[in-house]
């Protein structure tokens, strides 16, 4: 056999503070030592550097542990280094090409690590990963301690089963499958994001397809009307001259009617005149009399109006007097509460002024020391102040009285300049605003007719726009609803697919029951056998599934049959196929549950709702099984009426709330949380059934909206023909007011603009005065304080030095004084400004009492006041009224005025009568010239015209006249292009708002999704792939270990018995679960010492228990020999029989494994090849030596 592990070299690692090297050599080799001598530090070296990253698994509480860390002779050192040598000669690491492989781990004490393979740098993942192809790992037993001995027998079954994958291999392929199905998951979870985003690309393409189909009909149609636009130009530029000579003729016709209608109008006029004048005698009659009246009605209604003052009055003074009674009422509370605030702040200020006396007599010493010299200091401080704000005083002035004289000077040049331009500009513009003002009173007055023809057409083309505008909005009105109801039909029919296969398909039923149902649609046998399943034949309201679903509980899943022999056949088909159990329910033998009495009583209870057989819809074939079920069930609210409830009838039936609590007829109550995806089983096929329905009612309302819309739509082309031509006339009356419009604005803006010249250079020529006056007089004071301001800065420059010497001199001695006395100054400012406060706090106490007293007296002042004038007003009340003689005389006026009101009357039916004539006849002379006003301003649209369609087309196409002749279409129909011009446009103003980058949009948005959905489906293929890897490594796996498994359980069979010299044991796989992976089955062991019958291996001893755990592992060695193990004192709680037993099977291994055993006990180191002892001849220092066997006793090495 080659060696495995050939060597160790330790530096830095927990007590090996100086290089160790330890080397080993085939079969086995004993470590031995004193306790607490570093022999264990040996193993957990080893297990360091294979991969171990639990600083508790190495003894430690951090990583740093592991480093050495001084002891009193010797300092900590900054890092640990372990090294193991490997024999490669036969190629044992297949993916390293060397003879002897190193592995190297190294930490440094700041928890930076370093890891090597034959000194070059690599990661602790390929160190790991390399030890692993040859069966090294630290979860396996490469390494085992009496801890890793213990934990196999008092381990969990589930959790015993990872020494035993490791040891038939298949521990890195179980890791690599959970990786896959790590990676499967995600794959599934990108599938569920990319169909998020293909849903809602699929949403917004349709709107994107519609805007970009929209933008080519845009297109299109703007080519054609590019067609019509420049033939209609080059039709009406050649046809112009015609047209003109026609309207001449015309207007010629119009001027000879209008000359007859003017001699009419004046003969009506002369009798109209006539009736006015006599109209007009009889109004200064009338007028005359209704003074009198007026005046003699003004004093009687006058009268009666200063009573009602007068009691208005009174009523508003009895009102203020109720006001001002409740402010005092008011202010007498508010001072009472200010008073006892003053109260509480009294005493305060009391307490703060003895301290105050206390401190200030304090420093009161100190203060009259530096009184004296503070007043000096202060006077010397306020001349030196007065002479330097002089000083820098005058010379300011002067320099700013030096630079106004020269900018004075400047300035009025300036300014006189300045005048004179806008003197002469102003002439100029009173010109101009005579000339403005008569354009634009002409213009105003054109304008004025034609907006009035504007406005009937106006009206006109408004109706039939709003009823345009009706029937579009009802248009667009269907296609949103249209829109709309699509994405609900796709919405629905997307959930119908869901819901029909989990229908068909059976999710959420057990794999018992999908398995038997799927057979059941191929197997006309079986299918005639079964009438369904419970949770299929009923159907509830969606409030009442949870509540039902629980009731109901495993049995929703029970299969129902029609008889017994029916039931018996599909047992007996599950047994025959070993499928699984099942529950089947004949409807000829199952017994019902009659509702008792108390059942029926407590559904009239609050928060009852019903019972469960009246809240469900099933056939009545099915009665028996429902009953059987949900007999004597009570439907509640919530718990807290189904617990009130259960407690009034003695828990006599079972009660059932809303959210899935049960309380049981035996007292006992389920519940809790209920999953969200707990539920389905009694919605599905009920879900499938009302899909169904909506999505008819749906596809049949799409149908009718689809109709409305079509309807609509011919009614709106008919409309816009009908608008089109109304549009035409009202265009063409449009344009012309346009351009008086544009002329008039242009006037306008010129009279504003010259009124606006006016002002501003009116203004302008005051303020230029008034500044020329203010310059000569600034110059002239300027030049006169230059002067004094200069004899001033001399003599104060002089007077500053002198008093600055002794004001230094001066504020230093006080500096030093003042330095003294701060600490006693500041504790005494911090008390007085307390103080301070509390005396604001006072006055201000004091300022709202005798303001709120001050209130109370003026209120009281005017209380008195107002009474007094209610009294005075009442008195001046009774003094008013009407005498008889004046109410006389009114009548007899009103009498007379009625006369003439007659007369009036009489007249104005024949001036009416006249007027009408003279509207007549200016009616008809008003549209004879609105006549020869039309067909002159014929004359002028077809220049305009002419002007308008060129500037269009210029404006639309950059093309003249002359270039639009390679255009003309001979024999162009020019009605024909009209209309096809009003029918492209109205198309094109259908069309509305235009995108003109939504086809390109469309694309990307339709590239993408076409991307997405790829990616979705090639995801979705590979996810398949995977799912079958992954069954396909779980049937390999399992197929593994079950072999690998049952050789070792045969080898632990017969250890055991030569280990405990007779006896039993076994090693079993515990069954799984129904939808529980089999590689995660637990391993249980059972033993039997000679002598003994045991029910549990817990009731072993705990040498029974080591030697059973050691025979397992001699068992897996036999299985699979590794190239080293190292065994950490595992047979310490043998006795020396047993342990002799022990050494006897190590050595016989040892020909296929090497062993590292580090032992205290003396059998297993008669059987070792080599012996290592570990000292401490240096406290805290290991060291290793070569012993003998003989020099174990001697040197106290078993100890």
């Amino acid at each position: 056999m080659k060696v495995g592990l050939t060597k160790i070299e330790l530096v830095g690692f927990k007590s090996f503070a100086d290089k160790e090297t330890i080397v080993f050599e085939n079969g086995v080799t004993g470590i031995v030592g004193p306790n607490g001598c570093g022999k264990s530090n040996v193993a957990d070296a080893i297990k360091w550097v294979i991969g171990e990253t639990s600083a508790k698994q190495l003894r430690g509480s951090s990583m740093t542990d592991v480093i050495f860390n001084g002891t009193e002779n010797r300092k900590a050192i900054s890092y640990c280094e372990v090294s193991l040598f490997f024999d490669n000669k036969d190629n044992s690491f297949k993916e390293l090409p060397f003879e002897e492989v190193i592995f190297t781990r190294k930490l440094y004490r700041d928890g930076e690590s370093a890891y090597f393979i034959n000194r070059e740098q690599a990661r602790l993942k390929d160190i790991i990963n390399n030890l692993h192809d040859v069966g090294i790992s630290k979860e396996g037993y490469s390494i085992i301690g009496q801890g890793k001995v213990s934990d196999i027998m008092s381990s969990k079954p589930e959790d015993r089963r990872a020494i035993f994958e490791e040891a038939v291999g298949i521990a890195k392929a179980k890791k690599n499958k959970l990786e896959t199905e790590r990676s499967l998951q995600k794959t599934r979870e990108f599938i569920r994001q990319q169909a998020v985003r293909v849903s809602d690309l699929e949403k917004r393409l349709a709107p994107k397809a519609a805007a970009a189909e929209k933008t080519n009909e845009f297109n299109r149609l703007s080519k054609e009307l590019k067609f019509h636009e420049i033939n209609n130009y080059v039709y009406n530029y050649e046809s112009a001259n015609g047209k003109r000579e026609a309207l001449n003729r015309k207007i010629d016709g119009i001027k000879e009617e209008i000359s007859s209608f003017t001699s009419a109008l004046n003969e009506a006029q002369y009798q109209y005149n006539q009736h006015s004048a006599e109209s007009g005698s009889l109004d200064g009659e009338m007028a005359t009399l209704n003074a009198k009246i007026l005046d003699k009605t003004v004093g009687a209604t006058q009268k009666e109006g200063e009573v009602k003052v007068y009691n208005e009055r009174i009523s508003f003074l009895k009102t203020e007097i109720d006001r001002l009674i409740k402010e005092n009422t008011s202010a007498r509370f508010s001072i009472e509460n200010l008073m006892n605030d003053d109260k509480e702040d009294g005493e305060k200020r009391q307490v703060l002024e003895e301290e105050i006396k206390v401190l200030s007599e304090k420093i009161s010493d100190l203060n009259s020391k530096i009184s004296s010299l503070t007043i000096k200091i202060d006077e010397g401080e306020l001349e030196q102040e007065s002479a330097h704000n002089k000083a820098l005083e005058s010379a300011e002035n002067l320099a700013k009285v030096m630079q106004s004289l020269g900018s004075l000077e400047a300035e009025q040049s300036v300014i006189t300049a300045r005048q004179k331009e806008v003197v002469e500009k102003l002439n100029e513009l009173k010109e101009k605003y005579k000339q403005t003002v008569f354009a634009k009173e002409k213009c105003e007055n054109q304008l004025k007719e034609k907006e009035e023809t504007l406005s009937v057409y106006k009206e006109k083309c408004d109706k039939k726009e709003q009823e345009i505008a009706s029937i579009d909005d009802k248009i667009e009105s269907l296609g949103e609803k249209m829109f709309n109801l699509n994405s609900e039909l796709s919405a629905l029919q997307s959930k119908y697919s869901v819901y029909s296969r989990i229908k068909d398909s059976y999710e959420g039923y057990n794999g018992v029951v999908q398995r038997i149902m799927k057979d059941a649609k191929t197997n006309s046998n079986l299918n005639s056998k079964i009438k369904g399943l419970v949770a299929s034949v009923i159907s509830t309201e969606k409030n009442y599934e949870v509540a039902i679903e629980t009731a109901l509980g495993a049995s929703a899943q029970h299969v129902i049959t029609s008889t017994p022999d029916d039931a018996k056949y599909v047992l007996e088909y599950l047994k025959v196929n070993k499928i699984g159990r099942l529950t089947c329910l004949p409807l000829t033998s199952v017994k019902p549950r009659t509702d008792m009495q108390d059942t029926k009583s407590a559904k009239r209870e609050r928060g009852a709702i019903g019972l469960a057989t009246e809240l469900i819809r099933f056939d009545e074939e099915f009665r028996p099984i429902v009953q059987h079920l949900l007999g004597n069930t009570l439907i509640c609210q919530d718990t807290e009426s189904a617990l009130r409830i259960a407690k009034a009838y003695r828990f006599a039936f079972k009660i059932v709330t809303l959210d899935g609590q049960v309380y049981n007829p035996n007292g006992s109550m389920t519940g809790g949380t209920v999953k969200q995806n707990s539920s389905g089983l009694l919605s599905a096929g009920q879900q499938v059934g009302d899909l169904e329905k909506v999505i008819g009612e749906k596809s049949r309302l799409m149908i009718d909206l689809k109709r409305q819309k079509d309807e609509l739509t011919s009614k709106s082309e008919s409309l816009f023909e009908e608008l089109n031509s109304l549009n035409e006339s009202y265009s063409t009356l449009k344009q012309e007011i346009s351009d008086i419009k544009e002329k008039l604005a242009g006037i306008t803006t010129a009279y504003d603009t010259v009124k606006a010249d006016i002002d501003s250079y009116t203004e302008a020529l005051k303020i230029i005065n008034e500044k020329l006056s203010g310059l000569s007089s600034q110059y002239s004071d300027a030049s006169k304080g230059n002067k004094k301001l200069m004899e001033e800065r001399n003599a104060i420059s002089s007077d500053s030095v002198k008093q600055k010497e002794n004001f230094d001199a001066l504020k230093r001695e006080k500096d030093e004084l003042v330095e003294q006395r701060t600490v006693l100054q500041t504790e005494l400012a911090e008390k007085r400004q307390e103080l301070i406060n509390l005396e604001g706090e006072k006055k201000k106490i004091a300022i709202s009492i005798k303001a709120y007293q001050e209130q109370i007296e003026k209120n009281n002042a005017l209380i008195s006041a107002d009474n007094q004038k209610i009294s005075d007003i009442q008195k001046d009340a009774d003094k008013k009224a009407l005498s008889e003689e004046e109410q006389a005389e009114l009548n007899s006026l009103k009498e007379e005025l009625n006369k003439l009101l007659e007369r009036k009357k009489e007249l104005n039916e024949l001036l009416k009568q006249d007027e009408e004539k003279r509207t007549y006849l200016n009616g008809q002379i008003t549209d004879l010239n609105e006549k020869k006003h039309v067909q002159e301003n014929g004359l002028v649209k077809i220049d305009s015209d002419l002007e308008f369609l060129g500037e269009k087309v210029y404006s639309s196409y950059q093309l003249t006249y002359p270039e639009c002749i390679e255009f003309k279409q001979e024999g162009y129909d020019v009605e024909n292009g009209l209309q096809e011009m009003k029918r492209l446009r109205t198309r094109i103003n259908f069309l509305g708002p235009i995108n003109p980058n939504a086809p390109q949009e469309y694309e990307d948005d339709n590239n993408e999704y076409l991307t997405l959905l790829a990616e979705k489906e090639d995801a979705e293929k590979g996810a398949d792939d995977i799912d079958k890897a992954v069954k396909l490594i779980t049937d390999d796996l399992q197929k593994r270990f079950n072999q690998g498994f049952s050789q070792i359980r045969d080898y632990f069979k017969t250890i055991f018995k030569v280990m405990f010299g007779g006896g039993d044991a076994d090693l079993c796989i515990e069954p799984v679960e129904e939808g529980q992976d089999p590689l995660d089955a637990g391993i249980e062991i059972k033993a039997q010492p000679p002598g003994k019958s045991l029910k549990s291996i817990s009731l072993l001893s705990g040498g029974e228990q080591a030697l059973t755990a050691i025979a397992i592992l001699f068992a897996i060695l036999k299985l699979r020999p590794l190239p080293f193990c190292v065994l950490d004192e595992i047979e310490a709680p043998l006795d020396d029989a047993n342990v002799a037993r022990f050494a006897n099977y190590l050595k016989k291994f040892s020909e296929d494994t090497q062993f590292i055993v580090i032992t205290h006990k003396k059998p297993t180191m008669e059987r070792a090849d080599a012996l290592y002892g570990v000292t401490m001849p240096e406290k805290g220092v290991s060291k290793t030596v070569s012993v003998k066997l003989t020099d174990v006793d001697r040197m106290g090495l078993n100890k």
